[in-house]
């Protein structure tokens, strides 16, 4: 099971990097991951569906397998040229401190996301309210 996750995180992950790569716009590429996470398709992501995706990206990253995110492999998939906004978005994340990111504390961080973007609290995300996390 873990291999066929794995898997699909792999596939998920390359998917995520063509469509970069190909995408016409930002816009076109934000839809797309959007729709990744609207794994129902009902043009809203809920928090069920937001952590599910999470989740895969989370063991896709975790390369050791430990079950927690180094900064060594948080930098590997970190985006941008600002070193210091790349390091308090980890320390964001690590809620005690210790170096590394736990599933609880990426779950943490990601409800906390979730919710700052929900702006009306109807426990959804629209595609306007996306694109503000």
């Amino acid at each position: 099971m873990s291999r066929r996750i794995s898997l699909f995180c792999v596939v998920t992950l390359s998917m995520f990097a063509v469509i970069s790569a190909r995408a016409q716009s930002v816009e076109e590429r934000d839809i797309f991951i959007f729709q990744q996470f609207d794994a129902d398709r009902n043009s809203r992501i809920d928090l069920d569906e937001y952590l599910s995706l999470g989740r895969e990206s989370f063991v896709a990253v975790d390369r050791d397998r430990n079950q927690s995110i180094t900064e060594d492999e948080f930098w590997a998939i970190a985006q941008g040229d600002d070193q210091a906004a790349r390091a308090e978005a980890f320390g964001k994340s690590d809620g005690n401190a210790d170096g590394r990111i736990s599933l609880s504390e990426f779950e943490t961080s990601q409800t906390e996301r979730f919710t700052r973007a929900d702006s009306n609290g109807d426990g959804f995300l629209t595609y306007s309210e996306y694109k503000g996390l």
